[in-house]
């Protein structure tokens, strides 16, 4: 993470410790940590949380290398972690201060608002980094979740006498906890039946309610308490329910057998099948989808039902956690559906999914028999933009990220290819000049991502004779021909040689304001008779606004007073403006044509057209332009 460094003169308290953690750390890479707290007056800023460090390193360089964001290290006076500004100091062990000695000699770190350095405080911070880091989830058990929610909040004021007995209770709840799951265990067996044959070594897995999890082949050993259970034929098909354990106890499971679900796709927003490969026989599906594909709106479950139990009650679910942080496997999905939106599975970009489809029907035990499919989604790499020249004439091709190929048609012997990746890490082939060797040829451009997927495509490029085409021009009257991809075409003594069967614009102006527009298709001696722009003056008033109601808007003020035959005003907006509502009053239809501003940048600098409704009046609405 980048580290903004700037000096001022506050310190702040953190916490290290040079303790190993409970997950073990690369060896070849990194000698040790410590565990570092950061707290203010009011609130625990970093929660302890273990710094690794490489050979050599001081506290400062560990520090920098971590995930978290300080203010003022590098000067060695940190005034701000994590986005929270306060006059920090720090301590560590034995009331150690300078940043500049080595990791390896700290085993806890502290940046506070308040100098309350003692012996016991750094043993409880070294034992709450420790409970974190348990993967028995004692987190979870109630005694020892209090006793660390106690100790951190006391941690901020915490003396030599009180940071005790928080230890104390946090290691006797932690205690508390091992002897509970030491306790005496029960044997729980396992009995499952397919489609009326029994299934000879299921799987049987039980989780208590702190999130262990106990799996075993026909049997498993656990203590007394609530679980919930699962037994599988060790495939894609399973029963999960609930049971009590006071004594030795079996569980009868009947298992889904057959194919529950049929033909299986993902589809773009225009129901277009993403590039699929199913595998009835294991039960995985794998999705090719495009980076451009985000988080709403751009993948659609098509899930064909198979030979169900029941077809009315037997539910299809998508078992994911969303981009936007929430578990999406409870949602209702439908079967045989086209419309059914796998909203945020997936973020822009080349970071791919793995999630499960699953099938779930209840019996009349109770039980949930599930069956499922691993589905992985792999993302595919694209271009943002791509656009062909030849000698300085854009070609007319219609880009779309996910279109693959494009016909194009030029009178020149030489094709310029420019190109965009999506992704900045991405590697294009296929740009810059294309020598034409014959009449028709096609021509690649290939862009590859660092997963090793790549995207071709293609350009189907015919190289034909120009046709001449004249214009017959009224006096006074200029004239611009354009493609069909923005270009300007110049004539040659009067002539332009055009592509035959392509569409142009003409665009006619005389007296600088005023226009006329045609549209022809290009053929071999066409003299098209363009129509001489009519120079009456039809807008007759115009006004800007702050806002769209007279009761509370104000008018932005024009460098002049309007006249219809004055066609340039500047209005000027202060700059804690940013809305802008208009009206006008004309003969005939106003349209405005503007660009956008925004600090979003996908939202800014965009062509807008809006055609105004609103005629100039005190009372009378404004028209927002967005």
């Amino acid at each position: 993470m980048h580290k903004r460094v700037m000096a001022l003169l506050l310190s702040l308290v953190l916490l290290l410790s040079a303790a190993m953690p409970v997950t073990a750390m690369a060896a070849e890479e990194y000698a040790g940590s410590f565990v570092l707290v950061a707290m203010n007056a009011n609130s625990t800023i970093v929660e302890p949380t273990r710094i690794q460090y490489k050979s050599g390193q001081t506290i400062q360089q560990a520090l920098a290398d971590s995930d978290i964001d300080f203010v003022g290290l590098e000067n060695g006076f940190v005034y701000e972690i994590n986005g929270v500004s306060a006059n920090y100091l720090l301590y560590y062990d034995k009331g150690g201060y300078k940043l500049d000695a080595p990791a390896s000699s700290v085993k806890a770190l502290c940046f506070h608002v308040s100098s309350t350095y003692s012996d016991a405080a750094i043993q409880l911070i070294i034992q709450m980094a420790d409970y974190l880091d348990m993967t028995n989830h004692v987190q979870n058990y109630p005694a020892a979740a209090n006793a660390y929610a106690t100790a951190l909040k006391g941690l901020r004021t915490a003396t030599a006498d009180s940071a005790g007995p928080l230890l104390k209770n946090l290691k006797d709840a932690i205690a508390e906890y091992a002897a509970l799951l030491d306790g005496t265990k029960y044997t729980v067996s396992a009995t499952a039946t397919q489609n009326g044959n029994a299934v000879e070594a299921p799987i049987l897995s039980l989780t208590d309610v702190y999130g262990n999890v106990t799996t075993g082949t026909g049997s498993v050993q656990v203590i007394a308490g609530d679980y919930k259970f699962c037994v599988s034929d060790g495939g894609y098909n399973r029963t999960e329910g609930t049971l009590t354990v006071s004594a030795d106890a079996q569980v009868a499971a009947t298992l889904p057998y057959g194919e529950w679900f049929g033909n299986i796709r993902l589809l773009d927003v225009d129901q277009e099948p993403y590039r699929a490969a199913q595998n009835r026989a294991n039960h995985t599906a794998q999705y090719w989808i495009e980076d451009t594909a985000n988080a709403l709106s751009s993948v659609y479950l098509n899930a064909a039902m198979g030979n169900v139990p029941n077809t009315k009650t037997t539910k299809l679910r998508t078992i994911y956690t969303g981009t936007n942080g929430k578990d999406m496997s409870g949602i209702s999905r439908s079967w045989n559906s086209t419309a059914t939106s796998l909203t945020y599975l997936l973020t822009s970009g080349m970071e791919g999914k793995t999630f499960a489809l699953e099938a779930q029907y209840t019996g009349s035990d109770g039980y949930t028999q599930i069956q499922s499919y691993d589905v992985t989604v792999t993302r595919v790499p694209t271009l943002k933009a791509l656009a062909a020249t030849a000698e300085g004439t854009k070609l007319p091709l219609e880009f779309a990220p996910n279109t693959r190929e494009y016909s194009l048609k030029t009178v020149s012997s030489t094709v310029d290819i420019d190109a965009a990746p999506f992704g900045e890490d991405y590697t294009v082939t296929g740009t810059g000049a294309v020598q034409l060797t014959g009449d028709t040829q096609d021509h690649m451009i290939q862009v590859a991502a660092p997963n090793g997927e790549q995207s071709t495509y293609t350009l189907h490029i015919q190289k034909v004779a120009s046709v001449p085409v004249t214009l017959a021009v009224p006096s006074g009257t200029t004239v611009q021909v354009i493609n069909g991809a923005g270009s300007e075409i110049a004539p040659v003594d009067g002539i332009y040689h055009l592509v035959p069967g392509e569409s142009y614009t003409c665009i006619a102006t005389k007296n600088t304001w005023y226009h006329t527009q045609i549209t022809f298709t290009a053929s071999s001696g066409l003299n098209v008779s363009v129509p001489e722009p009519v120079t009456t003056d039809w807008l007759t008033d115009l006004a800007f606004y702050n806002g769209t109601y007279a009761s509370s808007r104000i008018a932005y003020a024009a460098d002049k007073t309007f006249t219809a035959a004055d066609h340039t005003y500047n209005y000027t907006v202060s700059d804690c403006n940013s809305s802008v509502a208009m009206q006008a009053t004309a003969t005939g239809t106003v349209t405005a044509l503007y660009r956008t501003q925004s600090t979003v940048p996908g939202i800014h600098n965009l062509a807008r057209m809006e055609t105004i409704t609103t005629p100039v009046s005190k009372t009378g609405l404004a028209q927002s332009l967005t």
